[in-house]
């Protein structure tokens, strides 16, 4: 995130001091940001977006959307939930069908997201399209199960040896998995885009 941050600043000609004034803090406190010495809640990354005109994915460099490619329509199976383990991505669990323009449907599942944990980007009801894979890079978005029970959408952060799991929602706390608690976790898929259903 921090990169991103100076980039765009740096893209758009401004100083730290010029970002922070319009921001109304500190440019010490924007600093902080920018170095990722604090993490800035959902209002802050919404105000800095705006001064920077750009989206919250623009400024959280995601853009998943453009990792693969795309193809013809194909008919991907939509799951209502995950909890109860891998098993549930196996085709008879599906709800339904979504097409899709991919041409490999095999390798994808689309689910329906439940819960406010990634406001104000993903919202309860949207559509996320997952891409069938057990690792991700550090600051991807994925579908993650934790303890063959509780499936989460949440940005996975690879600290070290630690992995962190990451809401947007600020008023949602972190989750850090290390050691031991390494093998409760499992990478369902990478989500690609989500798409609001009306």
């Amino acid at each position: 995130m921090a990169n991103r941050f100076k980039e765009i600043r740096k893209g758009r000609k401004m100083t730290q001091q010029q970002v922070a004034d319009l921001l109304g803090i500190t440019r010490q406190a924007y600093n902080h940001y920018e170095s990722e010495r604090r993490k800035p809640d959902t209002n802050t990354l919404r105000a800095i977006a705006d001064v920077f005109g750009c989206s919250i994915d623009e400024l959280l460099d995601y853009a998943p959307a453009n990792s693969y490619p795309v193809g013809k329509m194909s008919a991907v199976p939509i799951l209502g939930s995950v909890r109860a383990g891998y098993n549930l991505l196996a085709n008879e669990e599906c709800e339904g069908y979504e097409m899709v323009d991919v041409s490999n449907a095999e390798e994808y599942f689309c689910l329906n997201v439940t819960g406010d944990s990634m406001e104000p980007e993903i919202h309860s009801g949207d559509l996320a399209l997952v891409h069938r894979q057990s690792e991700v890079e550090s600051g991807d978005l994925a579908v993650v199960l934790i303890e063959d029970e509780e499936a989460t959408i949440k940005r996975v952060i690879k600290s070290g040896k630690d992995i962190v799991l990451q809401p947007f929602n600020s008023a949602y706390s972190v989750k850090v998995f290390s050691g031991k608690e390494l093998n409760n976790l499992r990478i369902l898929g990478k989500v690609v885009r989500t798409t609001r259903r009306w």
